[in-house]
């Protein structure tokens, strides 16, 4: 028995919204998008080995109902464990900041933010 990989799933209001965020200021590229009529409802994002899933709510609740009030706005954390991290704050730009950059106790620099979708993403650069 073996854990292959885990791919974390985000609810979106809007895939269109957040894309930009996910695109342009953390470097991932979509890898595959389900388009429901004029608007994204799926896309799976990647990045070197990362990989990182967004769905539209409206899709949720088409899809799977009972899933539909799961991963509400601002529920999801991302950790991202980056190298060069004083790059990864420039290309950040304007995203809200929800924990300034600090040293923690176990020894990384971080930051964390907010994408457009409210969730937040924690990038992490050990020495």
């Amino acid at each position: 028995m073996s854990l292959r990989r885990i791919v974390p799933l985000l609810h979106v209001e809007s895939i269109e919204a957040v894309l930009p965020f996910w695109v342009e200021k953390l470097g991932f590229r979509p890898a595959m998008q389900l388009n429901e009529g004029a608007v994204l409802g799926f896309v799976l994002l990647a990045r070197d080995s990362s990989q990182v899933m967004l769905q539209s709510r409206a899709s949720v609740r088409r899809d799977t109902p009972s899933l539909a009030e799961l991963g509400s706005s601002g529920s999801g954390l991302l950790y991202l464990e980056v190298q060069g991290l004083d790059a990864w704050i420039a290309k950040l730009g304007d995203a809200p900041v929800r924990v300034p950059l600090r040293r923690t106790s176990y020894g990384a620099r971080e930051i964390a933010v907010a994408d457009p979708a409210g969730h937040t993403i924690v990038l992490a650069e050990f020495a």
